[in-house]
């Protein structure tokens, strides 16, 4: 029954680490796109995010071998999942011009 508990536990923390981390590179993405940060922000994002990230697996190895492999599972299912929802919306050609349906 432990073994159950650390798993769900685990497969949480991971897919909260992704929500963190690559949530983290979209909107710092959208701040520097749209101007309201500069380059440097990236450099302060990506560490942060990835600090952030380090730690929780480390923590997630404590648990165990297996735990770490069930977080970086729902790590990268949580980018997955992002990267789609997130992601560009198609784009429509209307009279030879292409016209997209993002208005962010």
């Amino acid at each position: 029954m432990v073994l159950w508990l650390q798993m769900v536990l685990s497969i949480l923390i991971g897919a909260c680490l992704g929500g963190l981390f690559f949530g983290g590179l979209w909107w710092t993405v959208r701040k520097v796109r749209d101007g309201d940060a500069s380059y440097w922000f990236f450099g302060i994002s990506f560490l942060l995010r990835s600090a952030v990230a380090i730690v929780g697996f480390y923590l997630l190895l404590r648990f165990g071998p297996l735990q770490l492999m069930a977080g970086l599972l729902a790590f990268l299912v949580v980018r997955i999942f992002l990267t789609h929802w997130l992601g560009p919306k198609p784009s429509i050609e209307i009279g030879g011009v292409m016209q997209s349906d993002d208005q962010s």
